[in-house]
């Protein structure tokens, strides 16, 4: 098997076309972006809650980074929809 055969075997994780096409709009930051697709690919495949440690792993970023980064989706969110900001943020990280 090729490792494009691998790649295409493993499965794949849906995201929302306009946050591709008008990234440039989003305000959100690359780090940013690629721990919003990470979260998104962990809610999609798994029951618990992910873990702080495994997705730093991942996206190559320090716990420290990674936390600061999800404050940041977290704070954007809230101040973009003021309606959700009363709403729990979700999933529960959990921090080893």
């Amino acid at each position: 098997m090729s490792d494009l055969d691998a790649f295409m075997a493993a499965g794949s994780t849906s995201v929302s076309n306009l946050i591709l096409e008008h990234f440039n709009q989003t305000g959100l930051t690359i780090n940013e972006l690629v721990v919003y697709l990470y979260l998104s690919y962990w809610q999609q495949n798994h029951q618990e809650a992910p873990d702080l440690a495994t997705i730093a792993n991942l996206t190559q970023l320090s716990q420290a980074d990674l936390f600061a980064v999800i404050n940041n989706l977290i704070q954007k969110r809230q101040s973009n929809s003021p309606a959700r900001s009363t709403m729990p943020a979700r999933p529960a990280i959990i921090m080893t």
